[in-house]
C-alpha cells in the first residue's frame, strides 16, 4: 500500500534511480531540474516511510539518507525480528521442585520438546483404579468386577 502510494505521487524515482551527482556550474537546466526532484523525492518517501512504521521499529534503525537504504534497513530488521521470535518460541510451566520438597519453580521449555513430551506421556495409558499401564480407568476390568461383586450397575462412563 505505501509503494502505491508513493507510485501515485510519482516519487519512486528515489527507491527506482540511484542518487544523481551533484550539479555543477556546467551542469546543464535539465541536470539540476533532475537532481533537486530526486532530492525532494527522496525526502519525502524517507517522511513517508518513517510515519508509516511503528516506533519500535523506527527507534532500532538508523536514519539513512537515501530512502532505498532506509527501506532495505527495515526488511533486514523485519527478517531478524522474524527469525529471533522463531527461535525463542518458548513455554512457561510450573512445576513442584522434587528435590528440595517444597516451594515451586518455573521452567522454560522449548515448544516442540514440550509436544513431544507430551505424545510419549498420552501413549502410556495408566488406569487410576488399579494402577497397571495400558488402559484407564474406564477400561478397568478389576473396576467392572470390583462394581459387580457390590451389586451397583457398572457404567463405564461414570466416574
Amino acid at each position: 500500500m505505501l509503494l502505491l502510494a508513493i507510485t501515485y505521487l510519482d516519487l519512486d524515482m528515489a527507491l527506482d534511480e540511484p542518487k544523481p551527482t551533484m550539479p555543477t556550474d556546467a551542469s546543464s537546466v535539465d541536470e539540476r531540474a533532475n537532481y533537486n526532484r530526486w532530492i525532494k523525492a527522496n525526502k519525502v518517501v524517507i517522511r513517508i516511510i518513517t510515519n508509516s512504521i511503528s516506533r519500535t521499529i523506527r527507534g532500532s534503525i538508523e536514519a539513512k539518507e537515501n530512502a532505498k537504504d532506509l527501506l532495505e534497513a527495515i526488511k533486514a530488521d523485519q527478517e531478524e525480528r522474524r527469525l529471533k521470535a522463531e527461535g525463542q518460541l518458548t513455554v512457561n510451566y510450573v512445576s513442584q521442585n522434587k528435590s528440595k520438597g517444597k516451594g515451586k519453580g518455573k521452567k522454560k521449555v522449548n515448544v516442540q520438546e514440550a509436544k513431544s513430551n507430551k505424545k510419549e506421556k498420552g501413549a502410556q495409558k495408566k488406569c487410576f483404579f488399579c494402577g497397571k499401564n495400558g488402559h484407564f480407568k474406564k477400561d478397568c476390568l478389576k473396576r467392572k468386577s470390583w462394581f459387580e461383586k457390590r451389586g451397583i450397575p457398572f457404567k463405564a462412563d461414570s466416574k
